[in-house]
């Protein structure tokens, strides 16, 4: 089976969702719109579809987000994968966080 072409960031995004300890599925091959990634955590199982900051769905990947009852997500970028951590309730948002720069110098 010829491997479906993926993202130029489609490895860095995997590095990052392993970055927060997330188990990650490479579906990239699977094709007919279905996702490139199926991330878990905790007792979260999340459908992520991997796109360059200009990148745009196909066709096939519209229906599939269309028809698909669970939940499906699109990153671009480490900003994207974190937002959707704190959605799914995963993550702490940073801006609930201290400032690392304040923590050092107070």
């Amino acid at each position: 089976m010829r491997g479906k072409k993926r993202d130029a960031n489609h490895r860095e995004i995997v590095k990052i969702f392993k970055e927060y300890g997330c188990s990650v599925f490479d579906t990239a091959d699977v094709g007919n719109g279905f996702p490139d990634l199926v991330v878990g955590k905790g007792s979260h199982n999340l459908l992520v579809e991997v796109k360059t900051p200009k990148g745009i769905l196909t066709s096939h990947q519209i229906l599939f987000r269309d028809l698909w009852q669970g939940s499906y997500h699109i990153v671009k970028n480490r900003i994207d994968v974190h937002a959707l951590l704190v959605n799914v309730g995963l993550e702490k948002d940073f801006e609930h966080e201290p400032d690392m720069f304040d923590r050092q110098h107070s």
